[in-house]
């Protein structure tokens, strides 16, 4: 799917943190910044929440039963909604600010989804992945292997590219 408006044309890449990668062409709140350098460690500011991988029963979304293809299914409803919800800001446009923005997400024991925090080089796109990810869907919260539900954390990647038609 390609988008073009006034000569521009964005090119979504998304990355996951399984390493499935693929190329889109479509178009593509205020978070913590991290000083140059710093990294960010979801451990160390929330002891109670645990990543993705380690949950005994992965957070999922609703037809997303499939035991072998249940990574895969979490991915894939999330880059629809991403797909779905995409925009590039106007100033990000407007000064051609491109780069990678990486989203900790958090899904909670009620299966709702927080933006914990985005990095990226720039405000304005840090600020539109945040706003694309704020609104996913309750899904079906994390378990640990004593059937209690789990806090989850998850880190999920958009890399904004502007292409410029000449």
């Amino acid at each position: 799917m390609t988008l073009i408006f006034k000569n521009l044309q964005c090119v979504l890449l998304l990355v996951c943190i399984f390493q499935i990668s693929f190329t889109v062409n479509g178009q593509t709140t205020d978070s913590l910044q991290l000083e140059k350098n710093e990294a960010f460690n979801f451990k160390q500011h929330d002891t109670t929440t645990y990543a993705y991988w380690e949950a005994y029963v992965k957070p999922k979304f609703t037809g997303c039963d499939d035991p072998v293809l249940e990574s895969a299914c979490f991915q894939d409803n999330i880059n629809n909604h991403v797909f779905k919800n995409f925009y590039y800001p106007e100033e990000a446009k407007d000064y051609n600010m491109q780069g990678l923005v990486t989203a900790f997400l958090k899904v909670d024991t009620t299966g709702i989804f927080t933006v914990i925090r985005t990095e990226g080089k720039y405000p304005p796109l840090n600020e539109a992945a945040a706003k694309i990810l704020s609104d996913l869907p309750i899904i079906a919260p994390a378990e640990d292997g004593y059937g209690n539900k789990i806090n989850t954390y998850y880190r999920y990647h958009i890399t904004f590219r502007l292409n410029r038609k000449r």
